[in-house]
């Protein structure tokens, strides 16, 4: 029998792509991703949410870096791993990651891709926008 280690997410950014440079030179990124799932609650039902850590490298990591902002929406697939660190008490720590190995993006309907985050559209893209949606 063959082992499988396969991880499918969908959910939204919680905060801005963290990306930093290795001492080899290789980008290497973190993004925080919530996913919501149902519970139960008394009679009816709610949401919660669980927070996921996904590694990004190389070009995925550019990508993020590039593309990627807080509420985006994504869709990660990769492997999960698990680290062991000891902190600065000396105690022994555990995290646990996805590794991503494919990254797509589904960027919020409210910012078009060509303007930054503190650039309000203008009539003019909000229309040329809508105008390259096919219905």
């Amino acid at each position: 029998m063959r082992d499988i280690n396969k991880v499918f997410l969908v959910g939204r950014l919680g905060l801005d792509p963290e990306i930093r440079m290795t001492a080899a030179g290789k980008l290497v990124g973190k993004l925080r991703l919530a996913t919501n799932r149902p519970v139960r609650e008394g009679e009816g039902w709610g949401e919660a949410t669980d927070w996921h850590t996904v590694t990004v490298f190389d070009w995925m990591a550019k990508r993020a870096q590039n593309h990627l902002h807080k509420g985006d929406g994504v869709a990660v697939e990769g492997n999960l791993r698990t680290r062991k660190w000891t902190d600065k008490e000396g105690r022994e720590r555990f995290s646990t990651e996805v590794i991503s190995r494919e990254l797509n993006i589904f960027p919020r309907r409210d910012r078009h891709p060509a303007q930054t985050a503190a650039t309000p559209p203008s009539a003019e893209t909000t229309a040329a926008a809508e105008a390259e949606i096919p219905f």
